[in-house]
């Protein structure tokens, strides 16, 4: 009911996992579409690295099909991507989160705020860190941009959007950063998949 991993056995009775009873997260709740299990490791390196920008229709589709009833009930009133640095976004060509955010926006008809959040830091790659460094990587190198649309104090639910949920190091350091500069009330989170591993 908190980071949305699939709960072992033993932890069924309870709403949150042992993550989640352990540590805080800046962000509400998050929605993942699919366990990032082999098949879907293969889908997600293919739109991620290999220019299949064309899966972010699927993905996004689904995932409101999913979804929509219960973020109308939140309210969610703006859709950010998770940053992608201009260096890496250039030599990608594209940032994933950003086309499936514009996806979810559209559907939802719902404002999508490409450059609402900025990577003005190139850093180390969060998949060689472990969950506090991951965090704090990605906190540093990371501001509010281009959101004159929204004003400081106002009243704003903010759905994150991303393509993989492992440690939610990411999500935090984007929610911290949307919260601490008062441009959100309330910060959500949503990707394509979510791993299983519990740190």
């Amino acid at each position: 009911m908190k980071c949305g991993k699939p709960m072992p056995v033993e932890y069924h009775k309870y709403e949150y996992c042992r993550d989640c009873m352990t540590h805080s997260h800046f962000y509400e709740r998050n929605y993942s579409l699919l366990y990032y299990k082999e098949d879907v490791k293969r889908s997600l390196y293919q739109f991620k690295y290999k220019n299949k920008r064309e899966f972010s229709l699927w993905y996004g589709k689904k995932i409101v099909e999913r979804y929509k009833n219960e973020w109308q009930m939140v309210g969610i009133d703006v859709i950010i991507p998770v940053p992608l640095h201009k260096a890496k976004k250039r030599e990608r060509g594209y940032n994933q989160a950003e086309l499936l955010a514009k996806v979810i926006g559209i559907e939802m008809k719902i404002p999508c705020l490409s450059d609402g959040l900025i990577r003005f830091i190139s850093t180390t790659p969060q998949k060689e860190l472990n969950k506090e460094e991951r965090y704090f990587n990605l906190r540093k190198a990371i501001k509010v941009g281009k959101i004159e649309t929204l004003k400081k104090g106002e009243k704003r639910k903010i759905l994150l959007v991303d393509d993989i949920y492992t440690t939610g190091a990411t999500m935090n350091a984007c929610a911290s950063c949307l919260l601490q500069e008062k441009v959100a009330t309330e910060v959500y989170s949503c990707t394509v998949a979510i791993g299983s591993g519990f740190f």
